[in-house]
């Protein structure tokens, strides 16, 4: 009899492991992988890269000299003053044109633009670590996801086990009272019992989609109805597994990101500290120019084939218009200038920013501190989450035994009418309740395993 439901149990496994065949299925690495690429979370941040790149780049760039070029065109009438020859012209119309250029840059100003360049480096070395703890957390997050997906597939083959179990006994039941055995209330009893597992059945699936629609939520998934994940049968606990020294896990516990971009964000602090400090330092910059001019209302005094000046009778000199081309290339000016800028007193700004910087420095220091303290605390009590899961385990694995045991005695009593259907009813909820409690222990400790092998540097696998 025995045999027979267990043979029943195991082909309604193995159609629903049928019905699976055509969708697609997800492994653990997967998941992690796909939400890491398109978590909107994570690319919202992963912007900050863009931004921490274009300050780098532009801390650079600011070696270069500055270049720039003026113009302009005016029409004057009236009284105009000429700004070529800067002599008025009565009662006439005057256009001028002019054009210069000018390249500048600071020889010296503290070294701050070194300082700068050297900031914005580390600043996207703690955007990118920043990143990668998001996407840490963000995996972390995805496997326990994955693991409320397994526990709820488990728990409705258990339901659905119990359904196959109690309509094989509903079966036998028809026939006893069939044969005139047994009354007609023992039947309706067992039939009463299996709309109570189907109900059972409806909450296990329920929860089986939220967990669906909260991982693909993750994977930013639309289809959560038709996710699949694949069942790591494979699994194997052992006492082995779990590592009980704390001292032993500290030791093994890898730079995580958060603690790098603590570290680096001191860095940072100290290179704005020198950036304030290069704002009291004199500053020394250079510039060049080269510029020209062109008025109409300039003229061009005329002169002969030998150069000599050419007069009227009245010996006065005789002019003529001159040519725009000329008066650019006569007009021309060139520069250049040494700036020293020594600051004295500025309200104390800058030996305030010193002082703000220095605060900012230690306020770094202090994060650091406590995000050491806070890996700690986690790590501790992942170890002390995954030694209580494991005896969890243990205990749960014991109480599943016995009352697989249980469940068989009152079967076969069952059998020979020595016992109740109110006693098979009561040790077979005790045997799911068991083999569920069970899953949620081996689960359980599985995520917590996972926790530490992040922790110690090992790659999130159900492997």
């Amino acid at each position: 009899m025995l045999k027979k439901i267990c043979s029943l149990v195991v082909v309604s496994l193995l159609i629903g492991t049928f019905r699976l065949q055509g969708q697609t299925v997800w492994t653990l690495e997967q998941c992690i992988s796909h939400a890491q690429s398109h978590n909107v979370s994570i690319k919202q941040q992963e912007l900050d890269i863009q931004n921490a790149q274009i300050a780098l780049q532009q801390s650079k760039l600011d070696y270069i000299p500055s270049l720039g070029v003026n113009s302009g065109y005016n029409l004057s009438m009236g009284r105009v003053l000429d700004p070529t020859t800067y002599e008025f012209i009565e009662n006439n119309t005057v256009q001028d044109f002019n054009a210069s250029a000018s390249l500048s840059t600071e020889l010296f100003a503290g070294f701050k633009k070194l300082y700068a360049k050297h900031r914005a480096a580390l600043n996207l070395q703690s955007v990118l670590n920043g990143i990668e703890k998001a996407k840490n957390d963000l995996a972390l997050n995805v496997t326990g996801a994955y693991l409320d997906v397994l526990l709820a597939d488990e728990n409705i083959r258990i339901v659905e086990s119990k359904i196959t179990l109690l309509q094989t006994q509903e079966v036998q039941t028809r026939q006893l009272v069939d044969a005139g055995k047994i009354t007609l209330g023992e039947l309706l009893q067992i039939q009463a019992q299996i709309a109570d597992a189907q109900g059972e059945l409806l909450g296990a699936q329920n929860r089986r989609e939220t967990a669906a629609l909260n991982i693909c939520q993750m994977l930013e998934i639309d289809d959560y109805e038709s996710f699949r994940v694949i069942s790591p049968n494979d699994v194997v606990i052992s006492a082995e597994q779990c590592p009980f020294d704390f001292e032993e896990v500290r030791k093994s516990v890898v730079m995580l990101p958060q603690i790098r971009k603590a570290q680096i964000d001191i860095r940072v602090a100290e290179k704005d500290i020198s950036i304030a400090k290069a704002a009291m330092s004199p500053t020394l910059s250079i510039t060049g120019g080269y510029g020209s001019s062109f008025s109409d209302a300039r003229q061009k005094m005329r002169t002969d084939a030998n150069g000599n000046p050419v007069t009227d009778i009245n010996n006065n000199l005789l002019y003529t218009s001159y040519p725009f081309i000329d008066q650019i290339r006569d007009n021309a000016s060139s520069y250049i200038s040494l700036s020293l800028n020594i600051p004295i007193f500025n309200s104390r700004q800058a030996k305030n920013k010193v002082r703000v910087s220095r605060i900012s420095k230690q306020r770094a220091e202090y994060n650091l501190l406590l995000t050491q303290k806070q890996l700690d605390k986690d790590v501790q009590q992942s170890l002390i989450d995954a030694r209580t899961a494991l005896q969890k385990y243990y205990s749960s694995e014991a109480n599943v035994e016995t009352n697989e045991e249980s469940f068989r005695y009152v079967q076969q009593k069952l059998d020979v009418g020595a016992a109740t259907y109110v006693d098979y009813q009561i040790a077979l909820d005790n045997m799911m309740k068991a083999k569920s409690q069970l899953l949620q222990a081996k689960y359980e400790y599985i995520m917590r395993k996972q926790i530490l092998n992040f922790y110690m540097g090992e790659t999130i696998t159900l492997k």
